[in-house]
């Protein structure tokens, strides 16, 4: 029994998580249909969920916060896969900028990848973080993020320098902040998503460094997938600054709200800048960079004519081939 006969994608964590809508919406495309899918919140309704499903082979998308954190994400998928034979999407691979937890995640991620028929990443960035791992003998196979089409016509107004989706360390707000000290006073910055879990004491943290600077700093909260993109169309500068980033789909999301963002200059924003021309404004002056844009808010617009690659349907196919290969 090989790839091309895995039947069950399984897919663990909270609804609104980046890994779960990316598979969800990979999984919702024409070449997955009839394809069985099991769907948890956590990996002991996963266990449950799974005995209907017994001695198939299983595709995991994978990241090791969903798995019960650095300590249990290897033992836990492993009992989950106890009997089978499994391919793994990874998302979030170990790279320095993770820190003291680096040396840990990187054994979790050896772990999952040695143990399983066939990795999938979703940039050649992350391919060559593997690499640095070790793992430069496991198969390894790239399937781009998709990128939403086109669903607004961005109109870009108001005061806004904003960033979208989780707030975490490292996600590059207080940069932005210090950034945008050219910018005239009314300027504010705004993060359109809540704090990642674990991480809520960061808002109060990048208000009291706006009020240093004399700004202010605000947060939405969760916003539903259109309101998302209603507030991503119309805030006056778009902008991606993080620290570290092994792929994200926060940055492309933008394009789905017709805005091409501010984005500071990383392997992963090249790689996007490199698949799709124009997309995206890549610089290496951030500071230059959101007083452009804050001065000519239409050279955040989407270029009318660009369509944005690959789309979840080809994204789709590109993974459905890799599985069969």
């Amino acid at each position: 029994m090989g790839l091309a006969q895995v039947t069950v994608h399984l897919v663990v964590g909270p609804e609104h998580h980046g890994v779960v809508a990316h598979a969800q919406l990979l999984l919702s495309q024409p070449p997955f249909a009839g394809t069985s899918v099991v769907r948890a919140a956590d990996a002991q309704q996963a266990r449950a969920r799974l005995r209907p499903h017994p001695d198939t082979d299983v595709h995991v998308h994978f990241t090791d916060q969903l798995f019960g954190g650095v300590g249990r994400a290897r033992s836990t998928l492993a009992e989950l896969t106890a009997g089978r034979r499994y391919s793994v999407t990874l998302h979030d691979v170990p790279q320095p900028s993770d820190g003291p937890l680096q040396s840990a995640r990187s054994e979790v991620y050896r772990s999952v990848a040695r143990g399983s028929r066939l990795v999938v990443v979703s940039s050649r960035h992350e391919a060559r973080l593997l690499a640095d791992l070790g793992l430069a003998d496991v198969p390894v196979e790239v399937v781009a993020l998709p990128v939403l089409p086109r669903q607004r016509t961005a109109r870009p107004g108001g005061c806004a320098v904003a960033i979208a989706g989780f707030i975490y360390p490292g996600k590059g707000h207080e940069q932005v902040l210090a950034a945008m000290a050219g910018l005239p006073r009314a300027a504010r910055l705004l993060n359109l998503g809540a704090p990642s879990p674990g991480h809520e004491t960061l808002v109060d943290r990048y208000a009291g460094s706006a009020a240093e600077l004399g700004r202010t700093f605000a947060c939405t909260g969760y916003l539903p997938d259109a309101q998302l993109l209603d507030a991503m169309a119309t805030v006056r500068v778009p902008v991606a600054a993080p620290a570290h980033v092994s792929a994200s789909g926060s940055l492309t999301h933008w394009n789905a709200a017709g805005r091409r963002p501010v984005a500071t200059r990383n392997p992963f924003a090249e790689e996007v800048a490199t698949l799709n021309p124009g997309a995206i404004c890549l610089v290496d002056d951030l500071a230059a960079a959101l007083r452009r844009a804050w001065d000519d808010p239409d050279s955040t617009v989407l270029p009318s004519a660009l369509a944005v690659q690959p789309s979840p349907e080809r994204a789709a196919h590109q993974l459905a081939r890799v599985l069969q290969s």
